[in-house]
């Protein structure tokens, strides 16, 4: 059960970093909308006489940020569903692993003692790493 928990666990914190990177996107993208907004009615007020100029030149930038903000959406959105399915790949192939390895425990019980052993074993000598406790 614990590889089932640290699963979950791993959905849901790709889920949280997803839905992070999200509104942060979408936090940036809407301060760059406000300050081109800002600019182009600055430009408005400061030159009159050419106004209609500048309304164009601020709708044209307006425009251009709205294209690269609506391709920006677009490619995080790309990114997002690509981790999706590569997180599903994953956990796809963890689950397949733990049914493998069940099957061959059942399969082979013995052997599988005796492998649990020996991996038990080297994991204790990695763990004590070489100290020699005389007591």
């Amino acid at each position: 059960m614990a590889e089932v928990k640290s699963i979950d666990q791993a959905k849901e914190a790709v889920g949280n970093a997803v839905e992070k990177a999200r509104g942060a996107v979408n936090e940036g993208l809407e301060n760059a909308r406000k300050r081109f907004d800002d600019v182009a009615d600055q430009v408005g007020k400061k030159y009159g006489k050419v106004r209609d100029g500048a309304q164009s030149a601020g709708k044209q930038v307006r425009e251009r940020v709205n294209k690269a903000s609506e391709t920006t959406r677009k490619q995080y959105d790309r990114t997002v569903e690509n981790l999706r399915q590569g997180y599903g790949k994953v956990s796809k192939n963890l689950t397949d692993l733990g049914e493998d390895v069940n099957t061959y425990v059942r399969s082979n019980p013995a052997k599988s003692v005796l492998i649990a052993a020996g991996v038990g074993f080297v994991v204790g000598l990695l763990v004590r790493g070489g100290k020699h406790n005389h007591d």
